[in-house]
């Protein structure tokens, strides 16, 4: 039964999208695509199957297999399912964030903050 409930659970998401309730994906932003027109993994380009499952990034909507959105990030304040680009995407901007909010926030050996 746990087969049949994940086999429903896409069409449960598609038929209430319409609703202001229906979808931490929604939250984003991001407007998943639709899982009847996607065979093959965005990224790597394997065939979807019985074993090889579909799966959404929560920060782009794109569909990805399991091993290409393997990663996790925070999406809207919650940490999220997302395929390598967007995880990419998001620590690259956090480390810029970092950097940016360490270097003007500590100050120097002269007692200046560091430029």
């Amino acid at each position: 039964s746990s087969i049949f409930a994940r086999l429903v659970q896409p069409l449960r998401f598609q038929s209430s999208s319409s609703s202001s309730s229906s979808s931490s994906s929604k939250s984003s932003g991001a407007v998943w695509m639709n899982n009847s027109a996607v065979s093959h993994c965005f990224e790597c380009n394997s065939q979807f199957s019985l074993f090889n499952r579909k799966h959404h990034c929560r920060s782009c909507g794109r569909i990805f297999c399991g091993k290409c959105s393997s990663h996790r990030a925070l999406v809207e304040g919650n940490e999220q399912r997302v395929c390598e680009h967007c995880f990419s995407m998001s620590t690259n901007s956090m480390r810029a964030a970092s950097s940016s909010l360490h270097d003007s926030s500590i100050p120097s050996a002269e007692g200046q903050n560091a430029e």
